[in-house]
């Protein structure tokens, strides 16, 4: 039994931090639904996260976690350092290519998305976003999976492509990396795409890369009814390329 009875304040900000890394992008209306705390005590506690740098606002006042939550679990996370070499390098590459992008790690099943920058200053994409991004269909999953040897490519093809028949047959997965492979970049399945962005999007991703092997992988996302698919590769991809450079640079450092 614990020695003291617990502090509310810290119990319902752990709770409001809670609900937004697990549904975020979310709004104070919806966080007080869920929560069933009174509105000015969800207000104070989002903004208490803020200026603690553990949740952002965007432009459209929807609330959302930042990769510094990811520290909270640093004691026994080693992904960690990725974080903190990734997130100033999201943010500059936010601001040179207007365009939000994700930054994500290989978690079992799926990429884990453990970065994002969605604030764009004027512009605003909506939708529900993912936290965890399937393997086979997201750019995010199809790059980092392209980028591992052969053996555990088809490891782990073995493994997940029977439980996900959206992806395909095993022909066209292995196609689709291959491809993925040889061009240095993935792109995601549209019919994933539009079951979280109603807007219709585009995702383009890039492995970041510790020598030969993948560490994570970092992707843009952009509307389809602004750049097409060819425009969005010639005008994106160097900038992302030279950010997952930067970002594989930074995890090396971290770690020594």
């Amino acid at each position: 039994m614990p020695s003291f009875e617990p502090v509310n304040a810290v119990v319902r900000a752990l709770d409001i931090l809670r609900l937004i890394n697990e549904i975020g992008p979310v709004s104070v209306v919806d966080l007080q639904k869920r929560s069933a705390m009174p509105k000015a005590t969800v207000l104070r506690m989002v903004e208490t996260l803020i200026a603690q740098g553990y949740v952002s606002r965007s432009e459209n006042a929807l609330y959302a976690p930042t990769g510094k939550c990811l520290l909270l679990s640093s004691g026994f996370d080693s992904k960690a350092s990725y974080v903190k070499a990734a997130e100033p390098v999201l943010a500059k590459l936010r601001d040179r290519i207007g365009w939000p992008s994700d930054f994500a790690i290989y978690d079992n099943d799926a990429m884990l998305i453990v970065l994002a920058s969605s604030e764009l200053g004027v512009l605003s994409i909506t939708g529900q976003g993912a936290a965890r991004t399937p393997l086979l269909r997201s750019a995010l999953g199809r790059i980092y999976l392209a980028h591992l040897s052969d053996e555990e490519r088809k490891s782990l093809l073995d493994r997940f492509l029977p439980a996900d028949p959206l992806a395909g047959t095993r022909r066209q997965v292995e196609k689709i990396l291959g491809d993925a492979g040889e061009r240095g970049y993935a792109i995601s399945d549209e019919a994933y795409l539009d079951t979280l962005y109603p807007a219709g999007m585009h995702a383009l991703a890039v492995p970041v890369l510790g020598g030969k092997r993948p560490l994570a992988a970092v992707n843009v996302l952009f509307l389809r009814k602004a750049l097409t698919l060819e425009k969005g590769i010639k005008t994106l991809l160097p900038a992302l390329r030279a950010a997952a450079k930067e970002i594989g640079e930074g995890i090396g450092q971290e770690s020594r």
